[in-house]
């Protein structure tokens, strides 16, 4: 017994050791209660992350109904491991958030619908070399999207993990390719990347990342017509949503999968199903 109470004190007294522990300020855009997550725009934390809009996940030390949009808040972004939340925050006042107004888009330049057809785009591969959605050799793609500075480890990084499950698991899959694309059209150039993943898509023949530097028109189009949202490149103050696709050789939109909550075993599942229909 004394044996098993050492060995709790133990656990207890390491839990939380491994864990690194970010300050931060920022303002509440949006809550997300049966996720526990917050939509938050921060402020730039120094030597961690630019000024970012970004959905974090929540402690359970946190009340969600204590917080509304709006809320000026500082809190403290934890990272542990391959985890990260936010917890400690702290009110700090109230901010007026404007409904966004975007009438870019006219009417019938609305987001396609799965069935429907995406219009070509052109990116950079690792070598700097052009590369378009039509051009794919008769392969059907698994498109997401990143950006090298993501520092959250359970967004950005997260999603590429789960990429190099789905290249492992599908290489013999000839028909398939996995593609991720870089929407930092400004700072993720073919150089920038390679740095990044160049050694995490290496060792796949199936797996290709790309770039959006240069190609900004290509990127802010292919993103609005898939519905993936990103914002702030320019600004340096970005934020995005995370959204993956499956695009069939004639650029028809078969599937899409929003946030990153799904589990690689299951998209993998659906991928095989979906080609095994086509």
């Amino acid at each position: 017994m004394k044996i098993i109470k050492f060995l709790i004190l133990i656990l207890i007294l390491n839990c939380g050791k491994n864990e690194k522990i970010y300050p931060a300020v920022g303002v509440i855009y949006e809550l997300i209660t049966e996720k526990r997550e917050m939509i938050v725009h921060h402020d730039e934390i120094p030597g961690f992350m630019m000024a970012m809009t970004m959905t974090l996940k929540v402690d359970q030390s946190v009340k969600m109904e204590n917080w509304q949009r709006g809320d000026s808040i500082s809190f403290d972004i934890v990272i542990n491991g391959n985890n990260g939340f936010i917890r400690s925050l702290d009110y700090r006042g109230k901010v007026n958030i404007p409904e966004s107004i975007d009438d870019f888009w006219k009417d019938e330049d609305s987001p396609i619908k799965v069935g429907e057809f995406i219009s070509d785009a052109t990116f950079l591969d690792l070598d700097s070399n052009e590369v378009s959605l039509s051009k794919n050799d008769g392969k059907y793609r698994f498109i997401s999207f990143v950006f090298s500075r993501c520092p959250m480890p359970n967004m950005c990084p997260a999603l590429m993990m789960k990429y190099r499950y789905l290249a492992n698991e599908l290489e013999s899959n000839e028909n398939l390719e996995f593609i991720t694309i870089s929407f930092d059209y400004i700072y993720d150039n073919p150089s920038t990347l390679i740095k990044h993943y160049g050694s995490i898509v290496e060792p796949f023949s199936n797996w290709n990342v790309w770039s959006s530097f240069g190609h900004a028109s290509d990127m802010i189009t292919f993103g609005h017509y898939s519905q993936f949202a990103f914002w702030g490149v320019e600004e340096n103050n970005i934020g995005h949503s995370m959204r993956s696709l499956l695009i069939s050789p004639d650029l028809k939109l078969i599937q899409a999968w929003d946030g990153l909550d799904w589990k690689a075993v299951n998209i993998k599942k659906d991928i095989e199903t979906f080609l095994q229909l086509m």
